[in-house]
């Protein structure tokens, strides 16, 4: 009997029903444990070895004896494994080379819009009141408390609340529409 699947196995698998399911029955599972010693996703595997059993079955593919088909079927399992790997690597690398250009890139963005902004906000400033100026400056910018802009300028806590309220007026109508992202990168 089994020199019998041998001719079959012989003559072409990709003619022969029972030949291709004597060999898909007898390798699939070695060779997909095979493949796992490369591979460690067992699925990955199986469909690298249903890949090589697609291409017996498309190819016209002769072997001399069950000896070369085995040798056959685990060098090509082999390759296909190692290409899988090697593919993964790459595209592993391209990946992360993407994520690196899209985030520098997101960063330069943000660094453009950061500088626009606070370009529009010094220019607004520097066109208020100058008492309202230096209020807002050391209040907000400076993160200088009520009491302490009060005390380094001698005046009341009171004075720096309306001071800094009327600094606040005056930028909201200045910067109109871009307002809200001031508010983005400053507390007020």
């Amino acid at each position: 009997m089994k020199n019998t699947l041998i001719k079959h196995i012989k003559i072409s698998l990709s003619n022969e029903e029972k030949a291709f399911t004597y060999v898909f029955e007898k390798y699939y599972k070695p060779l997909v444990l095979f493949a796992n010693q490369f591979v460690p996703e067992i699925e990955t595997c199986e469909d690298l070895v249903q890949d090589l059993m697609a291409n017996i079955l498309t190819n016209k593919n002769e072997f001399l004896n069950e000896s070369s088909l085995r040798s056959y079927l685990y060098t090509s399992v082999k390759n296909k494994a190692l290409n899988h790997i090697r593919f993964q690597k790459t595209y592993s690398k391209y990946i992360s080379l993407q994520d690196t250009k899209q985030t520098d890139h997101k960063n330069q963005m943000e660094i453009i819009i950061e500088k626009e902004v606070h370009s529009l906000l010094y220019d607004s400033i520097d066109m208020l009141p100058e008492r309202c100026k230096l209020i807002f400056k050391l209040n907000v910018l400076e993160n200088f408390s009520y009491k302490e802009t009060a005390e380094k300028l001698n005046i009341t806590i009171n004075t720096v609340k309306t001071q800094r309220a009327r600094a606040i007026k005056i930028l909201k109508q200045n910067l109109g529409k871009y307002f809200m992202l001031v508010l983005i990168f400053i507390r007020l």
